[in-house]
């Protein structure tokens, strides 16, 4: 008794094991040329050949053959019988048998056939596919999906909860975040929020009513911090309307792609965020706006200049500026003042002008004044120095055609000899009222000079 009661029991789950068990034996056939093929599975239990009841299939050359068997009943065995035959379509003759044992899967397995003699290629691929509501390698487990009690079947047929269900028995929805623990999951990704909060996670804070363009403040429910663009306590009001924050004639337009929910629109001459930067010290941010080193600096919002170093001129300091180049006048010298060649004048060259201008000044007054005090001398030459005197003239008279001059010199000669003559007379040149005449005014005729000549050699 104590020996049979196990035995008893083994039979009797054995027997209701094997009945909780449905499934078929599926079969792909490729072979290198046409074949007959016989194929007999015991699959709930062993056996140990052919069953000559067994069907024979046509398999064509290179083309697959699926089929499967019959429906069996029953829970597979781990390892099920298999038996091959193979037959030449033509003289029916046998050219293959097999016998196998594989185990019992879901998975495609295969086994290979080589007759030499004819060199045929076969390939069998089978698997066990179980019947629906049955799972596992040998279709021995069961399980029925229930859309009512919210669960699913894996592959191995084990019960799954559906998606949005979970608990031991699939009876509590589940929801994303757990409502963020500001409500209760009443369905699959549904909350029942509290006061302040929506949404199907409860992640919304409800503002404070009557907010237009506004949310909640550090989500605080109750509150109304405004979006870009906009300001007051319900957020009303557009910031283009009330603060005008543009710069500089610059004008505001709203714009909710902008990060602050307006932008500005700049006249020419200003730029920036607010339109606070003039164009001039856009353009001096430019590194080579001013060359050689030189510094740029805004003059207005529109004028700017180059501040260049030593060596450096032009507009933008782009011109090299030396002595060399630079070509100064007389009592000038080129110097570099502020980077820039310039002519300015020599104190050395000015005093050296200045020296010979002095000196011919003072050379012309010397001569001026020697000049003057010569005469004056000469002037008054009469009065003390006799010798300097111009020698008096004498005029005689010898006929009424000529005029014989004679000078000072010889006055005393001349008046020792002629004295009392009335044809004589004494004449001061420089004080003759009238001047002597000259000789070209003189008629002399032969007769006269002769007579003069007598009258010479009278006096003689």
């Amino acid at each position: 008794m104590f020996v049979g009661q196990p035995a008893i029991l083994f039979v009797l789950a054995l027997f209701f094991g094997l009945v909780q068990a449905d499934g078929i034996i599926e079969f792909s056939v490729n072979s290198s040329k046409p074949v007959h093929l016989e194929v007999t599975v015991c699959v709930n239990f062993e056996c140990n050949g052919h069953d000559e009841l067994s069907e024979v299939r046509e398999i064509d050359a290179d083309v697959p053959f699926k089929f499967h068997t019959g429906l069996y009943h029953g829970q597979a065995l781990k390892k099920y019988d298999l038996h091959v035959k193979i037959f030449d379509p033509v003289t029916k003759s046998i050219l293959l048998i097999s016998s196998h044992k594989p185990n019992a899967s879901t998975d495609w397995n295969s086994i290979h056939h080589y007759y030499e003699e004819t060199e045929l290629h076969i390939d069998i691929w089978f698997r066990n596919r179980c019947s629906s509501g049955f799972y596992g390698n040998r279709c021995g487990r069961t399980c029925q999906a229930s859309e009512k009690y919210h669960w699913d079947c894996s592959k191995e047929g084990k019960r799954i909860c559906s998606p949005g269900w979970q608990g031991p028995t699939c009876s509590y929805p589940k929801c994303d975040q757990s409502c963020n623990r500001r409500g209760i999951c009443i369905a699959p990704n549904k909350c029942d929020c509290k006061n302040g909060f929506s949404g199907d996670a409860c992640d919304q804070c409800v503002p404070k009513s009557g907010c237009i363009h506004g949310q909640c403040s550090q989500n605080v429910p109750d509150t109304c911090e405004c979006k870009p663009g906009y300001e007051g306590g319900l957020c009303d009001r557009e910031i283009c309307g009330s603060l005008s924050p543009c710069l500089n004639g610059g004008t505001c337009k709203m714009d909710s792609n902008e990060l602050l929910g307006y932008k500005c629109q700049c006249s020419p001459d200003f730029s920036g965020k607010y339109c606070e930067t003039p164009i001039s010290k856009i353009h001096c941010s430019n590194r080579d706006m001013c060359q050689n080193g030189g510094k740029c600096i805004a003059l207005d919002s529109t004028t700017i200049t180059c501040k260049c170093n030593d060596g450096f001129g032009g507009v933008f300091c782009e011109i090299p500026e030396d002595c060399s180049l630079l070509r100064c006048s007389d009592q000038y010298s080129c110097f570099l003042i502020k980077g820039r060649a310039r002519c300015v004048l020599d104190v050395e060259k000015t005093t050296v002008t200045e020296k010979k201008e002095q000196n011919f000044f003072q050379t012309l007054w010397f001569f001026l004044f020697s000049l003057t005090f010569l005469y004056l001398l000469y002037a008054s030459s009469p009065y003390w120095a006799p010798f300097l005197r111009p020698s008096p003239t004498i005029r005689r008279i010898v006929n009424e055609r000529i005029v014989r001059y004679t000078a000072g010199a010889d006055v005393g000669r001349e008046l020792a000899i002629l004295h009392g003559s009335h044809h004589l007379a004494l004449e001061d040149n420089r004080r003759s009222s009238s001047p002597p005449p000259t000789y070209s005014s003189l008629d002399l005729t032969e007769s006269g000079c002769c007579t003069e000549s007598s009258s010479l050699n009278q006096l003689a």
